[in-house]
């Protein structure tokens, strides 16, 4: 093929030169950058955090939300590769880099409890807020340790079984493990606690409680 020079000199290009515009003004090259799906995830995920996340030392920037398979199908497909179906005689591009483009669910599984135990509250309660806007991810939560308990660990809502391992926080004291005050007193953060099917604990259960650990 007489144009593959061209394209191998492109891809060389973009993955090691600072071409790539990203969402915060810079310019940077293709292993420094990921494509989001969504607005939301710029604005929930700074460079610094994005980095952790994919496991970098330093920071992994967002690009500019103007390159997408809509505005820039060339370059979006560059970028995040491109695989035909067996029935159309196309040639496979490889992505340019590995996990390119990342939406709401590649993001939540990279999600683990060391990561959220160094957020702050306030972004804790961002990220609940963003969680409730993706009712298809609620089924895979309930298990994964994303939960600011009280005492400021991270737990997953259900155990095995789907046993509750954290309570909303009662009007007042309990012996229950409660989520986070601050947390649960946001209207939005709150929805998506209770969609996720955490309650506050039962009256009686919480008498039981005091009973049995005397």
């Amino acid at each position: 093929n007489l144009l593959r020079p061209l394209y191998d000199s492109v891809r060389e290009a973009l993955s090691n030169r600072a071409l790539l515009p990203s969402a915060d003004g810079r310019y940077l090259a293709a292993t420094q950058v990921r494509l989001a799906r969504g607005d939301a995830l710029r604005k929930l995920f700074s460079p610094q955090q994005l980095g952790e996340l994919l496991g970098f030392d330093g920071e992994i920037a967002w690009l500019d939300a103007g390159i997408s398979a809509d505005r820039t199908p060339d370059l979006h497909r560059y970028l995040v590769g491109h695989r035909p179906p067996p029935w159309r005689p196309e040639q496979e591009v490889p992505a340019l880099v590995p996990g390119m483009e990342l939406d709401p669910d590649a993001v939540v599984r990279r999600i683990d409890p060391d990561f959220l135990a160094r957020q702050s509250t306030e972004w804790i309660i961002l990220l609940y807020r963003w969680l409730g806007t993706q009712p298809g991810l609620l089924n895979t939560l309930g298990s994964k340790p994303i939960i600011r308990r009280s005492d400021g660990e991270q737990v997953a809502a259900f155990s095995d079984g789907d046993k509750p391992q954290v309570w909303l926080p009662p009007d007042g004291e309990t012996s229950y493990p409660v989520v986070d005050r601050a947390v649960a007193a946001d209207p939005k953060a709150l929805e998506f606690l209770c969609d996720l099917g955490l309650t506050k604990p039962d009256a009686a259960d919480e008498v039981m409680t005091r009973i049995l650990d005397r």
